[in-house]
């Protein structure tokens, strides 16, 4: 092959697909360079394409040879004529193929042959089955286990249904899990269920047995909640987890001022975030060493919740804008605006604004 660098190298788009890694090689730098492979018919999945492919080896001034067959070098005319008939006469073998296939699947299949995997339940099983679930008998009774890993495999191997749960800890994740695999999930509300009259028998067993029958003759009176969807929940974890540290200073600041008052003393007044500073000169000095742990675990607590609140604050500048306009009302912060808008998450679902409590 010459050096002549007016020579173009075709495009991707002149050469098929299977021979544009030729545009890569730098057989310009080898003069009569030669590609080498097991076969040369399967570079090709018609006559035309191995064509183009010969061509474009030429074009870009190298041969192939095939490991297989050494007539089938595309270096001399002879070489490339052979390597265009037996292309040709393979893909010809190939389109009898198919079609004798084809024609075998639709003979078969006249004659009742079905494709695919064989269906666990006969078709008594399966009549049967339909039957009884359409005169809403009790198919199966048993125990799931309540992890991710359980309800996958249980749901993923039944037909759509309507699945009905009873709202609790479980209920938000098990509901987005079942949903995930086609089915209809209804969470119904005990409290209103129930109403003013509490059922003297209530077990798992019997609660299920009145879930699926209320689910399937009249689903409305299960009064039916709507779960927030899954990234609130998560948010509203951050106003919960910081609630639950609140209480527990609280817990402590009440606990060390009661300690001091069965000794006869009196704490200073102050709040809940300066306590730490205010009271720890304040202690009586035969139980100082005793509740100044519990002092410092006051202080540390103060430092978490400080925490929370930045994060709930860059939330509502952030992500969650609307808790400007709440915080535009008088005493109303950015926990209260937070917590207001993800308990409602939707506002649109309220025909008044009346029917909003306040909280």
């Amino acid at each position: 092959m010459g050096n002549d660098s007016s020579e173009a190298a075709p495009t991707p788009e002149a050469v098929p697909p299977g021979v544009q890694f030729l545009t890569r090689l730098p057989v310009r730098s080898f003069p009569r360079s030669l590609l080498a492979g097991r076969t040369l018919d399967r570079l090709g999945r018609s006559t035309r394409e191995l064509l183009d492919l010969i061509e474009g080896i030429s074009k870009a001034g190298a041969s192939f040879r095939s490991l297989g067959d050494p007539l089938r070098d595309t270096s001399s005319s002879q070489g490339r004529l052979l390597s265009t008939l037996l292309a040709a006469i393979a893909e010809f073998e190939r389109d009898l193929i198919r079609e004798r296939t084809g024609d075998g699947r639709k003979q078969a299949m006249a004659k009742g042959v079905k494709f695919g995997r064989k269906p666990k339940l006969s078709e008594y099983q399966r009549k049967e089955a339909l039957k009884r679930r359409s005169a809403g008998e009790t198919l199966a009774e048993g125990d799931l286990a309540t992890t991710k890993e359980g309800f996958d495999d249980m749901f993923q191997a039944i037909a759509a249904s309507r699945v009905v749960i009873e709202v609790g800890t479980h209920s938000a994740w098990v509901r987005d899990v079942v949903v995930s695999w086609g089915h209809e999930v209804l969470v119904a509300n005990p409290r209103l269920m129930d109403g003013t009259k509490r059922r003297k028998r209530k077990n798992d067993r019997i609660d299920a047995y009145k879930l699926a029958r209320l689910g399937r003759v009249d689903p409305q009176s299960l009064y039916p909640i709507l779960h927030r969807s899954t990234e609130v929940r998560q948010d509203l974890i951050i106003l919960r987890a910081r609630d639950a540290l609140v209480c527990v200073r609280t817990e402590l600041i009440n606990t060390i001022r009661g300690l001091v008052k069965s000794l006869g003393g009196r704490l200073p007044k102050c709040s809940s975030p300066s306590f730490p500073d205010k009271v720890a000169d304040s202690l009586p000095a035969q139980v100082r060493q005793v509740l100044l742990p519990l002092v410092s675990q006051v202080k540390t607590l103060t430092e978490s919740i400080a925490t929370y609140d930045q994060r709930i604050e860059d939330l509502g500048n952030t992500k969650y804008q609307q808790t400007k306009l709440l915080r535009q009302v008088k005493g109303v912060g950015p926990i209260t605006a937070l917590a207001y808008l993800l308990t409602l998450e939707h506002p649109e679902r309220f025909p008044k604004s009346r029917d909003v409590d306040p909280i």
